[in-house]
């Protein structure tokens, strides 16, 4: 059984603009770690399936529009103290 804290998409839901580098990426599978902040924000990164570094980590701000760059190539196993706010918002 997974976390209560913990989920994921697959690449076939989209959300809207997000600047992450995903160019070369061998992996199909990619980590985010969400780590809550205060409002709407949580300390962030995304890492590959060999824990390689996709995206440094830093304070983002969600929205509807979050990650939605990414989504769109990518399943994203999200997880996390702010998995539940990040979820919120991914879920329409």
């Amino acid at each position: 059984k997974r976390p209560s804290k913990y989920f994921d998409y697959g690449a076939n839901f989209f959300i809207s603009q997000n600047k992450y580098e995903t160019q070369n990426l061998n992996s199909e599978i990619l980590f985010c770690p969400l780590l809550d902040a205060r409002r709407m924000e949580v300390y962030t990164a995304i890492f590959d399936e060999d824990l390689k570094t996709i995206s440094e980590t830093k304070a983002l701000i969600l929205d509807e529009n979050s990650f939605e760059n990414i989504l769109s190539k990518y399943k994203i196993h999200f997880f996390g103290s702010g998995a539940d706010k990040t979820s919120a918002l991914l879920q329409h």
